[in-house]
């Protein structure tokens, strides 16, 4: 390997080509050059930088599209431990990637888990920017989700409730996302609009 082929700088590109490799939906690609973006940082940054932990998110994030949730898991977890030790467990990107793994543990049926790590994740971003801030009530409907799918449609509903208030505040009534929300709470309701 030449040294130019080794700097942190090519790692750079390689990362950017293969993020327009997954906004183009060739994974395979996206895979091959974010692998090839983490080897140079591991070499010249160490295995507990900052931006090796945003290579392995990025890693899970493709394994997750592809469906490959053994593999998108553990990408995450090694960017969970690296973002909790470079950022500090308060750090909003430490909450980005437990909503991550709560996302694929939901969408695997561990709904309790799912709920933990987004939970975990809530707690860091009310913390961080907030209890009204749009970033909350994402996570708040994503933990909506997970208690509705494992039944426990009280929590849900508490959660889809709390989302649409900062939904509406936040976005307006009549925004997309505040609607889906809103959808979600009016059929916990039983149908009556609120």
């Amino acid at each position: 390997m030449n040294a130019n082929t080794g700097h942190a700088k090519v790692a750079t590109a390689h990362n950017t080509i293969a993020s327009i490799y997954k906004n183009q939906t060739q994974l395979d690609h996206a895979i091959t050059a974010f692998r090839k973006a983490l080897a140079i940082q591991l070499k010249q940054l160490g295995p507990g930088h900052a931006d090796v932990g945003a290579t392995y998110t990025s890693l899970g994030l493709v394994f997750h599209e592809l469906g490959k949730y053994k593999e998108a898991l553990d990408y995450h977890k090694k960017a969970l431990s690296i973002a909790t030790k470079a950022r500090g467990s308060a750090h909003p990107a430490v909450a980005a990637v437990h909503s991550n793994i709560g996302t694929i543990l939901g969408e695997q049926g561990r709904f309790d888990q799912a709920v933990t790590h987004l939970g975990q994740a809530l707690s860091i971003l009310e913390a961080a920017v907030g209890t009204d801030h749009p970033d909350v009530a994402a996570t708040l409907s994503q933990m909506g989700g997970a208690h509705s799918n494992a039944g426990n449609d009280k929590q849900a509903l508490e959660c889809f409730e709390k989302a649409l208030a900062i939904r509406a505040d936040k976005l307006g009534g009549d925004h997309p996302a505040t609607e889906e929300v809103r959808a979600r709470v009016v059929l916990l309701r039983g149908g009556a609009a609120s």
